[in-house]
């Protein structure tokens, strides 16, 4: 799988994807986009809460989750979460209640 792929690149910066990614995230090796600083998720339609692997990405500095890119109505966030993230946004989530 191609995203698999792109994920699991050591040295991705940044990384926009467009396209429906299915129930969730899939699950990664610990060098998981280890360097990853942007993510952009558009229309990806994720079910499955992605904090639970979005959350531990080291360097993450900017999230956005947009148009359709979770489905589902509960994303959950640990305290010790996201240990760089200084951007957060969401937009065009209309399931997203909690």
């Amino acid at each position: 799988n191609l995203v698999r792929k792109v994920f699991n690149c050591r040295h991705l910066i940044g990384l926009a994807i467009e396209r429906s990614l299915g129930n969730k995230l899939p699950r990664y090796e610990t060098n998981f986009a280890s360097s990853l600083r942007h993510l952009a998720l558009y229309g990806s339609e994720i079910v499955e809460d992605p904090m639970k692997i979005l959350e531990n990405l080291p360097n993450l500095r900017e999230l956005q989750l947009l148009m359709n890119s979770f489905m589902g109505k509960e994303m959950d966030c640990h305290n010790m979460g996201f240990p760089s993230l200084t951007d957060l946004s969401f937009k065009g989530l209309h399931s997203l209640e909690k």
